[in-house]
């Protein structure tokens, strides 16, 4: 994925499937939490439960009406994705949310210290049209 504009794959023919491929982010480009190349603390969640600290890839199973910024930062049981306690301004993290049918991947960015992740703070970075869901598995990150 690139860091200008937001990359889209068309799942033509079922190509991508999960389990089977890898999404590549580039830490050169997005830098979540340290910007290794290590997804640190990587979980799904899939209960509406607030997203621990210190996770730089969180991928929410909760189904989104429509994926946005804006409906995705209101995914889980309507009060929003929120983290387990306050994050500095300025973390980063990638958040996959999917509606059954397609997949987004945003970038986060906390604009205050707080707990919460408002429509603001996600990029969208890709879209996967034709991928229902995705897993912590299905993704690498680069270099």
């Amino acid at each position: 994925m690139s860091s200008t504009g937001a990359d889209t794959i068309t799942n033509t023919a079922g190509w991508v499937s999960a389990g089977n491929d890898k999404i590549q982010i580039s830490m050169a480009a997005f830098a979540a939490g340290n910007a290794d190349t290590t997804a640190d603390n990587a979980a799904v969640d899939a209960d509406g439960a607030a997203i621990a600290v210190n996770i730089e890839l969180a991928v929410v199973t909760n189904n989104v009406a429509d994926i946005t910024a804006a409906t995705a930062a209101t995914v889980v049981g309507g009060t929003g994705w929120t983290w387990a306690a306050n994050q500095a301004a300025g973390t980063k993290a990638i958040l996959v949310a999917d509606d059954g049918a397609d997949t987004a991947v945003f970038m986060f960015t906390s604009a205050a210290a707080d707990a919460t992740i408002l429509a603001g703070e996600l990029t969208l970075i890709g879209f996967f049209s034709g991928v229902a869901a995705t897993a912590v598995a299905d993704y690498a990150f680069i270099a």
